[in-house]
């Protein structure tokens, strides 16, 4: 019962990603991300504690090789922002950029999140860090009022907003 229990042990500890490989998956999420200097000493530590933890050694494989957000969210590693919740922060600085009125709802509405739902991440990404007008109307962002290119100083506008 015993050897039984000690071989779990080690074939469990097998399938555990190193403290390395961790490492590399988590600048890799922060490149994406755009956070890659948000997090101190500590947080860092902490989320690679949390990664040899909780995350297969595949999904550390994954995450660290992901070209994208939309592939590094198939990697199931660690917990990826939500999509609702991002297209919140876009569709805020959507308004802040772009002057939004006092008339506009402080929160974003259902149709704006579906239209922006329907985005890539990389455009939600795009949106949420835009500086100024002009870079958010090279986001590509879907369906969202005022995110689109203006005077056409930015890439076409296709009318359909397809994303990237």
């Amino acid at each position: 019962m015993k050897r039984a229990l000690v071989l779990l042990l080690l074939f469990a500890a097998c399938e555990k990603p190193t403290e390395d490989s961790c490492r590399q998956a988590l600048a890799n999420m922060r490149d994406l991300l755009g956070t890659d200097n948000a997090l101190g000493a500590g947080d860092i530590e902490s989320s690679v504690r949390r990664c040899k933890g909780g995350s297969s050694k595949k999904a550390v494989d994954c995450a660290a090789k992901a070209k994208s957000l939309d592939e590094l969210e198939k990697c199931e590693f660690m917990k990826m922002p939500d999509k609702e919740e991002r297209c919140k922060k876009a569709i805020a600085n959507v308004r802040a950029l772009r002057g939004g009125s006092g008339a506009a709802p402080a929160q974003p509405t259902a149709d704006e999140l579906h239209a922006c739902a329907r985005s890539s991440r990389h455009a939600i990404e795009c949106a949420v860090k835009a500086e100024n007008a002009e870079a958010l109307g090279k986001c590509g962002i879907v369906g969202v009022a005022g995110a689109e290119p203006t005077n056409g100083s930015a890439a076409p506008s296709s009318g359909s907003g397809s994303g990237k």
